[in-house]
């Protein structure tokens, strides 16, 4: 399922291998993605607040709300339990 974000950003959570594949969309183009481990968003998603990855991409995870930061810029956020939800879908 694809999230809106602000503009016409878009962001999923695809499976891949054994990882989670994240990924924002500029329209129908990809335009950054990150593959990580289950597991580790998994603690990520235990923090009260925190930051996870470095680079283009970003989760600023503030409260009930995963920020999500491309290229240093605020492309939009999603709630944090349809984040788990998604990756739940993956196990």
């Amino acid at each position: 399922m694809k999230y809106k974000l602000n503009n016409t950003f878009t962001f999923a959570v695809e499976p891949y291998e054994k990882k989670a594949r994240l990924v924002v969309f500029d329209g129908d183009d990809e335009f950054v993605c990150r593959k990580e481990r289950i597991p580790v968003l998994n603690e990520f998603l235990e923090l009260m607040e925190g930051k996870i990855f470095k680079g283009r991409l970003q989760l600023v995870k503030e409260q009930a709300t995963i920020n999500i930061i491309v290229k240093g810029d605020l492309a939009g956020s999603i709630a944090m339990n349809d984040f788990k939800r998604e990756i739940e879908k993956l196990k």
